[in-house]
């Protein structure tokens, strides 16, 4: 079974206004599948850190131990014409109906 271990010398930062950012650096040991350690390692790391979003991750391996170094930064604006939406169009809906604040039924004018 693989785990999943902080380094001691993790935690490497930018300050800065520009591009702030911060290094985790993990050691992942129990395998040598590349397969299993991506999803140990997606399982694993935040997906915000120290108001830094995740941004990428870098694995490799060395002689029965992987290395992996997580970088977060600062979310980049999107530029003009850049869009991304998503939609949950799962679920359940709940149906909701109004009543009269005076709780009589509504009735039909003549």
């Amino acid at each position: 079974m693989a785990i999943i271990i902080e380094k001691f010398d993790s935690r490497e930062s930018t300050v800065g206004i520009d591009s702030p950012s911060v290094d985790l650096q993990f050691m992942v040991l129990g395998t040598e599948l590349d397969a299993e350690v991506r999803a140990l390692v997606q399982a694993t790391i935040p997906a915000i850190y120290a108001g830094l979003v995740f941004q990428n991750y870098h694995i490799a391996h060395q002689g029965g131990v992987w290395e992996v170094s997580v970088r977060y930064g600062k979310r980049e604006p999107k530029e003009p014409g850049q869009s991304s939406f998503s939609f949950d169009t799962g679920g359940r809906h709940d149906a909701h109906h109004a009543k009269p604040a005076n709780d009589q039924q509504l009735r039909p004018t003549r």
